[in-house]
């Protein structure tokens, strides 16, 4: 199966929905495959397939996509179209950096405001994760890590700090994708089990410095040493295989 023909829903589209809300469906999906890496970076995302696979027009699916631009997941380059975004070294560096910062402030509001029914969902965001490493489904597994930052966010009560760490979370996966290399890359779930514990004794302080050490923990296993290569075409990959001039 082509990797965006993945992205299609369930059951058939529902052309009566407004066009805003197909936009979002289409918005949620790629972010869903981009949080899962099943979209990796560098992916062309094409507008007359993605019209195709959600029974949406160009002019939907165009929207769609300079939103998820907007988000910094998605590139729009003149005569190339859409691919899914590549990010730098840079990128990682200051993503990681921005990320601090605001996690800092969700993690220590939660930890004023956590309830009994927040603890559980955290509880059952780890265990998702869990499972999904023990089937082997890695992206799930690193969906479920971003989900479980993002839950903490929601705890917060801070909707625009919860709207920027959306953007960073999905920007994340795109990193990770490329400069990963071992589980602590993926967020382990030893350490958020550890921020419940912490969470649960309403302590901000520790929740802070956690939080922090956590994330210094998965930046300082990325490979950011050097840009990864280019993908070659697939033209050049097959020309080199038959021996052709």
């Amino acid at each position: 199966m082509d990797v965006l023909e993945s992205l299609a829903p369930e059951r058939s589209p529902d052309r009566g929905k407004r066009p805003s809300n197909r936009v979002t469906t289409i918005c949620r999906a790629i972010q869903t495959a981009i949080a899962e890496q099943r979209l990796m970076p560098g992916t062309r995302l094409s507008e007359d397939q993605l019209g195709g696979i959600f029974g949406a027009s160009r002019t939907l699916v165009r929207a769609a996509l300079q939103s998820l631009a907007r988000d910094g997941v998605v590139v729009l380059t003149r005569n190339k179209g859409a691919a899914v975004a590549r990010p730098t070294v840079e990128d990682a560096r200051a993503l990681f950096e921005a990320r601090r910062i605001i996690e800092a402030a969700t993690v220590s509001r939660a930890a004023l405001r956590v309830t009994a029914a927040d603890i559980a969902t955290l509880e059952a965001l780890v265990k998702r994760g869990r499972d999904a490493l023990d089937t082997q489904d890695r992206g799930r597994a690193i969906r479920m890590s971003g989900e479980f930052h993002l839950a903490i966010a929601r705890m917060a009560k801070q909707p625009v700090l919860h709207e920027f760490l959306s953007e960073l979370v999905a920007r994340s996966s795109l990193v990770i994708a490329l400069y990963g290399h071992s589980a602590h890359s993926e967020c382990g779930d030893a350490e958020h089990a550890g921020l419940i514990d912490i969470l649960r004794n309403r302590d901000p302080a520790l929740a802070t410095a956690t939080m922090i050490r956590h994330l210094d923990h998965i930046e300082a296993d990325l490979d950011l040493v050097q840009q990864p290569p280019e993908a070659r075409p697939l033209s050049d990959i097959l020309r080199a295989s038959s021996g052709a001039d």
